[in-house]
């Protein structure tokens, strides 16, 4: 789950850009939060409710590359989540930022 959210985030981030990594007491329901923030072109408010959906892919600039991307990663991360009783979520602002979170009790 976590190798994927970082892939991801490297995958999405422009050079130059920035990658954020945090793990924290979950400030809502406690247990822990993931946090992978990484600067880019952003997912448009449309895409969000449907990213962790199996075989979704955003938008065209996020299109499959040579090395793979079937739209299957952050399904898996959301089904890792829920089987540790745990959810995950992602927020974004168009142009500047994109913010996975997976909320896991302990």
């Amino acid at each position: 789950m976590v190798d994927h959210l970082l892939e991801n985030a490297l995958q999405f981030t422009p050079v130059g850009g920035t990658i954020g990594v945090r793990i924290e007491p979950n400030p809502v329901g406690g247990g822990l939060r993931l946090t992978v923030e990484n600067s880019g072109p952003g997912i448009s408010a449309a895409d969000l409710p449907h990213l962790f959906e199996p075989f979704y892919r955003a938008d065209p600039a996020r299109t499959r590359t040579a090395d793979g991307g079937a739209g299957l990663g952050l399904a898996l991360v959301a089904s890792i989540a829920h089987l540790h009783g745990g959810l995950a979520h992602a927020s974004s602002v168009g142009g500047r930022t994109t913010c996975f979170e997976v909320d896991i009790p302990v």
